[in-house]
């Protein structure tokens, strides 16, 4: 796993090595191993890149690397697990190699098919930057289901692209402008969505898709071609084949996962998991057991908190498995020591909290490991969600009653909950809601009481993953953001449950989820691999749980997982509610997190943003301190935005 940078310019520019090697500076923490930086001959390109060695730890395998012709130039980010398969074939087909390395075998795949054909026949995750020495093209790619991540910047006098958004801080005269309707999208999802960024002038090279950009059209100051998708899960899930008894779709998905475990096991450094005790990670654990000669290292987190707490969950698995397992028990003053280092990790505002205890966990797995494999993406894939179901069951219990009365029960039901004990709103949450958790209790009624007045399902669901409406908190307000109106084409096509979980995979999926464990994990040099997203595995699991329905996977959410699972594990290990990660937010913003949260929600310090209603977000702290209302996540997002926003003054500030 590494980091990447680089820019092509409009003329030649003899500072091209000092700027990339300062790009490549901020981005040492991804690759503390070894840095390098290539500037072709014309001036106007150069690109950079800094190592964190997993395979092939020579310096056979340093980067920026020059393919044995000499006319292709690449930097790598990431691992292709069938690297070994690909060089075979290349060598049967002439190819020579120097070294052991995935990087080389791009390269002789791009010298002998292209990078079209060799990004659709690498199975991986990745980001990538390859420079053309003959044709003067920049082609930039990125892996199927967004794991790694790729910025680009549009300059007036060139283009820019990196592995983080803080790469850009070593631009000359750079600085951040924030776009409001970036802004909404975190106050709205808690992640600002693959279509944006916080800035601008830059954007994200979508997943599944490659764009090349040629040096001439920079230096005539035309943009450049739009990027263009090699993959599609869309077009995928239609093209798998799923056997017709669900037995034999199980016996496949357990094929599909050895052979993924298999290729993301490979590495020259120590390697372990991640283990919360839940479906996905102890599945993904139990298969790599399963194929490994020893005990395999697992690492997992507690909570003082019960509702909270897997461990002890995680520990019954690991002893089941046979696995060596390292626990850490997080108290408030662990997540409170996290907070303040928010910005340093995700160097662009992010507001997910469950980032605390990936940080906390992350750290934990790099005293022993360089590589972790996680659970990531089984929720998504598989149908686990408890709101792909809440739409449906809310909607079917209140269709018979008028809208001003639904309205009417969802009004006085708000007012009620203001003073009803937690005890309380867990039992009807519990037996209510639908949801397997008691976690937050208030927050789950205030989202369903919030339905009642709904009867689209698009409508429903965009309520269910909605934290609040941005323009409650912005000025000026931004409007639509455009995102329902994919969320309905899915849901046409696929129905409400299915469309959901597409819409998951294709946005929720890349823009939270794997923003989080790659800054997480990135932050310590830690690789994190995540054997579910296999694209193999991605497209089999949602055509194979759509082609059994969705009765079946309502009445047991990701079973053809749990089905796999149940090869390795006693069901009474794993069949619990579903807990969820994350932290008891509501609680610590009231008391431990509380003076670091009013230091950034002053009338002054909310003042500064120029974008938000001073008043209006006032009135929420207010509120959530007094226990009237849980406005914890959208709190969170503000205080995300603010702590950026400080950091990267601070730092540009420092800069200058």
């Amino acid at each position: 796993m590494c980091g990447i940078a680089g820019l092509v310019t409009r003329d030649a520019r003899p500072d091209l090595a000092e700027v990339v090697t300062g790009m490549a500076t901020r981005l040492r923490h991804r690759g503390p191993d070894d840095s390098g930086i290539w500037v072709d001959s014309s001036g106007r390109f150069a690109m950079s890149h800094r190592r964190l060695a997993v395979v092939d730890l020579s310096p056979t395998g340093h980067q920026p690397m020059i393919s044995h012709s000499g006319r292709h130039v690449l930097a790598f980010n990431g691992e292709i697990y069938n690297f070994r398969a690909l060089r075979c074939e290349l060598t049967r087909a002439g190819a020579a190699f120097r070294g052991t390395s995935d990087t080389e075998v791009l390269l002789a795949g791009i010298e002998r098919w292209g990078m079209r054909e060799t990004v659709q026949r690498s199975v991986g995750m990745f980001a990538l930057a390859a420079w053309d020495t003959h044709a003067r093209v920049l082609t930039l790619a990125r892996d199927r289901m967004g794991e790694k991540p790729l910025f680009v910047a549009r300059l007036p006098w060139g283009l820019a692209f990196a592995s983080e958004l803080r790469a850009f801080e070593a631009l000359p005269g750079w600085r951040y402008d924030v776009d409001p309707r970036a802004l909404a999208s975190l106050l709205r999802f808690g992640y600002i969505v693959e279509s944006g960024c916080i800035d601008r002038k830059v954007g994200r090279l979508l997943p599944g898709t490659l764009q090349r950009v040629r040096a001439d059209d920079v230096a005539a100051g035309t943009a450049p071609a739009p990027a263009e998708a090699y993959w599609s899960l869309q077009l995928a899930i239609e093209s798998t084949e799923v056997p017709r008894r669900p037995q034999d779709a199980v016996e496949h998905l357990a094929g599909l996962l050895r052979d993924s475990l298999e290729g993301q096991r490979i590495a020259d450094v120590p390697l372990g998991s991640f283990l919360s005790g839940g479906i996905d990670s102890s599945v993904i654990t139990a298969v790599l057991q399963r194929v490994s000669a020893g005990p395999v290292r697992t690492f997992s987190i507690g909570f003082d908190i019960e509702d909270y707490d897997e461990s002890s969950f995680a520990r019954a698995v690991a002893d089941h498995l046979g696995c060596q397992h390292t626990e850490y028990r997080v108290s408030a003053a662990d997540a409170l020591g996290v907070v303040h280092d928010l910005p340093d990790v995700f160097d662009e505002p992010f507001a997910d909290p469950s980032q605390v205890p990936t940080i906390l966990v992350s750290r934990l797995a790099r005293r022993a490991v360089t590589v972790c494999l996680s659970g990531d993406g089984g929720d998504e894939l598989f149908g686990g969600y408890n709101r792909y179901f809440w739409s449906g069951r809310w909607g079917k219990r209140f269709a018979s009653l008028p809208r001003p009365v639904r309205a009417a029960v969802g009004g006085a039901g708000g007012v009620a909950l203001q003073t009803m004990p937690d005890s309380l709103l867990r039992l009807i949450v519990s037996r209510q809601v639908g949801s397997g958790s008691t976690q937050n209790p208030r927050g789950k009624l205030e989202k369903a009481l919030s339905m009642l007045r709904l009867d689209d399902p698009v409508q429903r669901y965009s309520q269910l993953t909605r934290i609040i409406d941005p323009d409650e908190l912005l000025q000026p307000a931004v409007g639509d953001l455009g995102t329902d109106g994919e969320l309905a084409r899915l849901v046409a096509v696929y129905g409400e449950v299915f469309g959901a979980m597409v819409s998951d995979i294709e946005g929720y999926l890349p823009g939270d989820q794997l923003v989080r464990v790659d800054r997480a994990s990135m932050s310590v040099g830690l690789e994190l691999r995540a054997p579910l997203l296999d694209h193999r595995v991605a497209a089999f699991a949602v055509a194979a749980t759509r082609a059994f329905g969705e009765e079946r996977l309502a009445a047991e959410p990701k079973w053809l997982l749990r089905e796999v699972l149940y090869r390795h594990v006693p069901r009474a290990l794993v069949d619990r509610p579903k807990m969820g990660f994350s932290i008891p937010l509501h609680r610590w913003l009231r008391v431990e997190l509380r003076e670091w949260a009013e230091s950034l929600l002053t009338p002054d310090a909310l003042e500064r943003s120029q974008l938000l209603s001073v008043a209006r977000v006032r009135r929420l702290w207010t509120e959530h301190l007094g226990g009237m209302a849980d406005h914890g996540r959208a709190l969170w997002s503000v205080l995300m935005f603010q702590q950026w926003s400080d950091a990267a003054r601070r730092r540009q500030v420092s800069v200058d």
